[in-house]
């Protein structure tokens, strides 16, 4: 296994992270459907797929994006990304690559915040205002927060006081195989 730390930055570097991206939408895309079809429900469940800065810059984007949805059957009948359905997240917001300059370059609607921030969210002052600088300052960017790295009921607890009621983590679920995932969607959707 080579993490992605280690072959994106190469990926972008060399150009491959364009098709890269384009198999990774195709078989979002197709899992999504699957996943729909196997567990229908209102609102139907979403899917998101990491894109990286250099494939948003490209200008085919949208019709890559478009060509997904279309070879999927996942209704979509315009050429803007936002009227495709599809929302744009700033990554690991406040750490890497991430910076407030993409916030105005591209058009964003969710910001999810980087687990440096939300580590030690329950260990002390600092690290608590820090978080609550980033979560306040998407809300004020009308912005949706999302904090990554959630691994403990107190900093849940922390964030939602906060009034940050989106997270991911292995608090909710580690990363599994196809039937790990189809399990605890089956679970959360008998809930």
């Amino acid at each position: 296994m080579i993490p992605p730390l280690d072959f994106i930055p190469l990926a972008e570097e060399t150009g491959l992270i364009i098709p890269i991206g384009r198999w990774v939408l195709r078989t979002a895309c197709r899992e999504a459907r699957r996943l729909r079809q196997l567990y229908p429900q209102e609102p139907p469940l979403s899917m998101s797929v990491n894109l990286s800065a250099q494939q948003l810059q490209s200008p085919e984007i949208v019709a890559d994006v478009r060509d997904a949805l279309d070879e999927t059957g996942i209704d979509a009948s315009t050429r803007e990304l936002r009227d495709l359905g599809v929302r744009i997240a700033i990554d690991d917001f406040g750490a890497g690559y991430s910076s407030l300059g993409y916030i105005r370059q591209f058009p964003v609607d969710i910001l999810k915040v980087d687990k440096s921030f939300i580590d030690r969210i329950d260990e002390g002052e600092r690290e608590l205002a820090l978080a609550a600088a980033i979560i306040d300052m998407a809300k004020v960017l009308n912005l949706r927060p999302i904090a990554e790295g959630v691994e403990r009921q107190q900093q849940l607890d922390r964030l939602l006081e906060l009034g940050c009621d989106s997270a991911q983590g292995y608090y909710f679920a580690k990363p599994g195989s196809q039937s790990d995932v189809e399990g605890h969607i089956a679970g959360a959707v008998a809930v």
